[in-house]
């Protein structure tokens, strides 16, 4: 017999969140380490196609690890850089959660995905590949819109739609 005990989190952090970090009207954010299986790189192509689209847009990554450089120097040839920012790590994750419109997960394996939790404890909608550990925590197009691995299209096309339907209870294609 095998008991599983969930991963604790402490719901009552968002709502001590007192100073939200906002850079831009439009606000989407990314926390996870930065390797490559978490797929930042996918999300910049996304924002790619969105810079034109979506007026006073911002990706904020959070996170820090060995593909800053690759990441940065992808930011910078796609000249992106007015519509990306690196904020490195932080303890204040849910103050950029709570001053952000979307919590992006692009993530192209996870084990179980607390960034998906602490987006739901700051009542924020989710935009997320549809990997293990995602598809048990995302509902999809009910708490957010889970996207078929690679699928960079459709994924600026959810950011998109979420973006421009903020107060939107439920998400529809």
């Amino acid at each position: 017999k095998m008991e599983v005990i969930y991963h604790g989190l402490d719901v009552d952090l968002c709502k001590k969140a007192d100073s939200p970090v906002r850079y831009s009207q439009n606000q989407i954010v990314v926390v996870a380490r930065l390797k490559k299986f978490k797929g930042h790189r996918f999300l910049i192509e996304a924002v790619k196609s969105l810079s034109a689209e979506i007026p006073n847009l911002k990706l904020v990554i959070l996170g820090e690890g060995e593909e800053m450089n690759n990441l940065v120097t992808m930011v910078n040839d796609y000249k992106l850089s007015q519509w990306i920012v690196f904020a490195g790590y932080t303890d204040d994750v849910f103050n950029y959660i709570k001053g952000s419109d979307i919590v992006v997960a692009p993530s192209l394996a996870e084990p179980f995905g607390l960034t998906i939790l602490e987006a739901y404890s700051c009542a924020k909608p989710v935009v997320a590949f549809n990997v293990t550990a995602f598809d048990e925590t995302v509902i999809d197009n009910e708490t957010g819109f889970l996207v078929l691995l690679y699928s960079i299209g459709v994924l600026a096309g959810k950011i998109k739609w979420r973006l421009q339907n903020k107060t939107a209870n439920k998400e529809s294609r």
